[in-house]
């Protein structure tokens, strides 16, 4: 049974960012059924390279994201916060 079957997840990142803090949350929540938009502040299709070099393809530009499109959000660590 997957828990969050039908819930939409968007996971902020840009570059620099702590790698397992983007990668597991997605890969965990994608377990459970949820979809998972990475939202960024570059063009959809730019690829975010975090701290040791795992590359995570940006899905939507933040401008072009809508709160009302999401039931959550997840911000990882390192740089990208900042």
């Amino acid at each position: 049974q997957q828990r969050l079957s039908g819930a939409r997840i968007a996971l902020f990142c840009d570059f620099s960012f702590e790698d397992l803090e983007v990668t597991y949350p997605q890969k965990r929540l994608e377990e459970e059924g949820a979809h998972v938009s990475i939202v960024g502040n570059h063009a959809a299709g730019t690829k975010y390279t975090g701290k040791f070099g795992y590359p995570v393809p940006c899905g939507i530009n933040i401008r072009d994201a809508s709160p009302d499109e999401f039931d959550a959000l997840v911000i990882p660590g390192g740089f990208s916060p900042d």
